[in-house]
């Protein structure tokens, strides 16, 4: 017995040590538990098989110091959407070994891997894809690689090349919220003026403002994109009215000519020309395509650019009467009345205080028979062949008919 006991002690010593041992180990390692156990301090905890899966604090210390990349535009934007951050796009030029060495770079300095994680988002984007041929076209890089920096619905902002400090990449994190409430006023203007114009009936000066906004991406630019349509709308709905007036109709005269001066020089003009030869709208809802800049800018570009659209006269309700001074035949003298009282009432139907309704309306319908009547009797008077100012107070007189008949359909 005594001899038994003192072989079976040693080797009972052994065992213990060596559960203790590997208890330990797995304590260190975050080996697995029992089952449905806990595992050691920085392990998992025990699956049925008693197995862990450890958490690797080598592993969380590299990822707190790495450059967090995302790995699609779309995810960075996700992730700068709940914050207004920008995403940084960097552009590179595949299996270019420079161009990966100074990435790297970048991504190893502190100050950038914390600024990746809390002020944008970061992706990487090959120069040679359609994507990075538009940004490049667009931001005015010359030089790879450069970095691309876009708000989170894809707008491209700003561009420069790749820094050899974290400093610019800072001051762009820095600085974001105020360039986005910048570009915020710059929209909210615009619209602003947009609205204005197309309540007071100036579509051309309407679609100017909304076509500044209505290229980029986002709610703002969204809602100009809508009163865009309603300026189409307005100018569909005069060649709608014109299309079922008579050919010979100086008030379909009048509607065409004043289409093609309110659209002159605007991307609507072709289809809107295409529509007025088919005699209707139809034509256009089959023609008309979405509003693309005139000209590939960034965003702070345009916004910088300060755009300014100034307000036409060719409804402003001045005419010149000069050119009736002297004439003998009566008919001149009883334009030149029949044009001062219907430009009164224009005038009146057109200010910015008139009430909407029937008796603006009535106004206006008031005004528009007797600038008709007056080009007839131009037209008679001077037997159609008038003289180059008398001409010239009848293509205004014209205008002024087309604005009585614009008004009406507001």
């Amino acid at each position: 017995m005594r001899r038994f006991m003192h072989v079976a002690l040693p080797m009972l010593l052994i065992a213990l040590l060596g559960i203790s041992a590997d208890a330990s180990a797995a304590g260190l390692r975050g080996g697995g538990g029992m089952r449905n156990g806990n595992g050691g301090g920085g392990g998992g905890g025990g699956n049925g098989n008693g197995n862990g899966n450890g958490n690797n604090n080598r592993n969380n210390k590299e990822e707190m110091t790495e450059f967090r990349w995302h790995s699609s535009f779309s995810e960075a934007s996700s992730s700068a959407r709940g914050n207004d951050a920008p995403v940084m796009v960097v552009l590179r030029r595949p299996g270019n070994i420079d161009d990966s060495k100074l990435i790297d770079k970048m991504a190893s300095w502190p100050m950038a891997q914390e600024l990746s994680k809390e002020s944008f988002s970061a992706t990487k984007l090959s120069a040679d894809s359609p994507e990075g041929k538009a940004l490049i076209a667009r931001l005015k890089l010359k030089v790879m690689p450069a970095i691309a920096w876009l708000d989170q619905y894809g707008n491209a902002i700003l561009g420069q090349g790749l820094p050899d400090s974290v400093q610019p990449l800072a001051a762009v994190a820095q600085g974001w919220k105020n360039t986005l409430a910048g570009i915020e006023k710059f929209f909210k203007d615009h619209q602003a003026r947009g609205e204005k114009y197309l309540n007071n009936g100036k579509l051309r000066e309407a679609y100017l403002e909304f076509s500044v906004l209505a290229p980029f991406k986002g709610p703002l630019p969204e809602a100009a994109k809508t009163a865009l349509d309603k300026v189409k709308e307005r100018w569909t709905q005069l060649l709608d009215m014109a299309a079922a007036m008579p050919a010979e109709s100086l008030s379909r005269e009048a509607i065409f000519k004043g289409l093609r001066r309110d659209t002159q020089g605007l991307d609507f003009a072709a289809v809107l020309e295409l529509a007025m030869q088919k005699g209707g709208a139809a034509q256009i809802a089959a023609t008309d395509k979405p509003v693309a800049p005139a000209e590939e800018k960034s965003l702070s570009e345009v916004v910088s650019s300060r755009v300014s659209i100034s307000e036409r006269d060719n409804d402003d309700g001045a005419l010149d009467y000069r050119c009736l001074e002297g004439k003998s035949d009566e008919r001149y003298k009883q334009v030149e009345q029949m044009l001062k009282d219907a430009v009164v009432e224009y005038k009146k139907a057109t200010a910015d205080s008139a009430d909407r309704g029937p008796a603006r309306n009535e106004l206006l319908k008031s005004a528009h028979a007797k600038f008709e009547k007056s080009l007839t009797l131009l037209d008679a008077a001077a037997a159609g062949k008038p003289s180059g100012d008398v001409e010239k107070l009848m293509e205004k007189t014209s205008m002024l008919m087309y604005g009585t008949l614009k008004y009406q359909t507001l």
